[in-house]
């Protein structure tokens, strides 16, 4: 009869389990096919777990967290589901990183495959759009560490919500957030998170971050269109996975009003993933291009940037893991470091969030 269900109880607990279980087992059968293709495609693994990376960091962008934030309160206040919200927004998001892939893909194999004198072109000029792209998404990052670093440190220290970050429905966050206020509002089911999602997408700027991965995976190197097609998958299942959590961190927070260490976490979070993606960012751009560069540099420092750039390409495996270790500590810091500070854990009601 019009009974709630609690994020405690044993059937809520169970498919919030389920689902976070999926979702970490999903990602990890990725990346294992990507390390089993990687045996044959070598080209392929270093940008595969750098998908893996954009889609973990893309999760805590502002305006996933804001949407998935107003969304699941929302939801929650209305005493209706709201545990995937997360979830389906990042399926949506994904539909166009996944769409613009497959056009990239399918048209880079056509290229290879009838204009072979165009490849090396072709190939150069990604390479460098690329190398300038991501040094500039570093930069950008970088500039933006500061302010997180004052949020978050307002909010361990248990000062107010800035305005516009409160639990009041605001909808706060980017430019296109406010902008979707009306479409946010009109979402009465967790489903429809999905539409909200792919408007997101239509911006086409993470799908192009992802799309020039494909690129340059598909394009010299004899890397099928389908097995290309392993980057936006990993892209969309590191997605998922945090934003996900973040929807169930919001819940957590809304149950807990007046606590602010759970927000204090998830700014901790996105901190940590924007200063490990502008030093992602940094590096990749800088590997790409000292390749590019090497063999139009003097002599004399020509030989140094050519073994820099080779000892780096020979450990791109290497590196890519590091990347996802860092995202996963990362991680690990932002969920264990409010919990040593709390004093005495209070027993609070996990009540209409699922």
């Amino acid at each position: 009869m019009g009974r709630k269900t609690t994020i405690a109880s044993p059937f809520a607990l169970y498919a919030v389990r389920l689902t976070l279980g999926a979702i970490v087992a999903i990602n990890v059968a990725l990346v294992a096919a990507l390390l089993s293709l990687g045996a044959r495609y070598p080209a392929l693994v270093s940008p595969g777990l750098l998908a893996l990376g954009f889609g973990l960091r893309h999760g805590v962008d502002c305006d996933h967290i804001a949407a998935i934030d107003n969304v699941a309160r929302r939801l929650a206040g209305l005493g209706r589901p709201a545990a995937l919200v997360g979830l389906w927004f990042s399926l949506g998001h994904s539909t166009m990183v996944v769409g613009l892939c497959g056009v990239v893909a399918g048209g880079s194999a056509y290229v290879r495959d009838n204009v072979g004198a165009l490849t090396t072109a072709g190939a150069t000029v990604s390479a460098a759009f690329s190398a300038v792209m991501l040094s500039t998404l570093g930069v950008v990052n970088l500039a933006s560490i500061g302010p997180q670093f004052r949020e978050w440190r307002a909010a361990a220290r248990g000062e107010a919500e800035p305005h516009g970050h409160g639990s009041g429905g605001h909808v706060h966050g980017g430019c296109f957030a406010r902008c979707c206020k009306p479409v946010l509002a009109s979402v009465d089911s967790q489903w429809k998170m999905y539409v909200v999602g792919v408007l997101f997408g239509l911006g086409f700027e993470t799908a192009s971050e992802v799309g020039l991965l494909a690129l340059a995976a598909v394009g010299p190197k004899d890397v099928p269109a389908p097995v290309v097609m392993l980057l936006p998958a990993l892209f969309t299942s590191g997605m998922a996975l945090v934003d996900t959590c973040d929807g169930l961190l919001v819940l957590l927070t809304f149950a807990k009003a007046g606590d602010g260490e759970d927000r204090a976490g998830a700014l901790l979070f996105g901190l940590l993933l924007t200063a490990a993606s502008a030093s992602v960012s940094l590096a990749v751009g800088t590997i790409v291009g000292l390749g590019l560069a090497a063999p139009a540099l003097p002599p004399a420092l020509r030989g140094p940037v050519a073994a820099v750039g080779e000892g780096l390409d020979k450990n791109t495996t290497l590196c890519g893991l590091l990347v996802v270790g860092l995202f996963v500590v990362a991680l690990v810091v932002a969920v264990v470091a409010p919990r040593r500070r709390r004093r005495a854990p209070e027993a609070a009601t996990y009540a209409s969030i699922v």
